[in-house]
């Protein structure tokens, strides 16, 4: 069977996917956000143990979620194909679609920006509100967190990993000849009034 992959979505697209992303929320299995939450905070912990600082904990974090899941993820991207394109701007609406779609939670604010002059990357900066992961951390007495251990990465890093490996299975997917690198560039837990990731797309390098 032949893959056919459109220039750029359109109007039908764009409302599969406003469908297609609640009804892959309600037919995977749940995992309680309190349950990640709590999980992933001690797993921080133990990390900050055998590494010795939160910096180094986060990116370890970063390492493993942008190296794992494939086999998780491979599903979810091929059941999302009908809306992809190969044009790198619509990496917008599949990330809104694949946030809803694991966590039940909207992106209200999510922008593609075009390169401003040549040699800079495609980016796609999105906006979370509420963090689940960030959730309660400023009420826990037993893991404080100073803003200054934050300096180089946010709390939700793995969020940032996670997606990285995304954005770039659908680029492999669809033929975009673009490597995607995604960082969160604001946290609640710096001060910052909601957490924000960006996506950067650049040409790949010929082998």
């Amino acid at each position: 069977m032949v893959r056919v992959i459109r220039e750029k979505v359109g109007f039908k697209q764009k409302l599969l996917s406003s469908i297609g992303k609640r009804l892959m929320f309600r037919k995977q299995k749940k995992i309680s956000k309190l349950l990640i939450n709590l999980s992933y905070r001690e797993i921080i912990r133990l990390l900050i143990e055998v590494d010795g600082s939160l910096e180094k904990a986060l990116n370890t974090v970063f390492e493993l979620s942008s190296h794992a899941g494939h086999d998780f993820l491979m599903e979810w991207v091929e059941e999302g194909s009908v809306i992809f394109s190969n044009f790198v701007g619509d990496h917008a609406l599949w990330i809104k679609a694949g946030y809803y779609s694991f966590t039940g939670d909207n992106i209200k604010y999510i922008k593609y920006f075009p390169p401003e002059k040549e040699g800079d990357p495609h980016r796609v900066i999105w906006r979370i509100d509420k963090c689940f992961l960030c959730s309660g951390m400023n009420y826990d007495d037993s893991f404080k967190i100073e803003k200054k251990d934050l300096e180089k990465y946010g709390y939700g890093i793995p969020i940032a990993g996670i997606f990285q490996t995304t954005v770039n299975m659908i680029n492999e997917y669809v033929g975009i000849k673009f490597e995607g690198k995604v960082r969160e560039t604001k946290c609640m837990l710096k001060g910052d009034p909601y957490g924000e990731f960006v996506a950067e797309f650049y040409p790949k390098k010929e082998d």
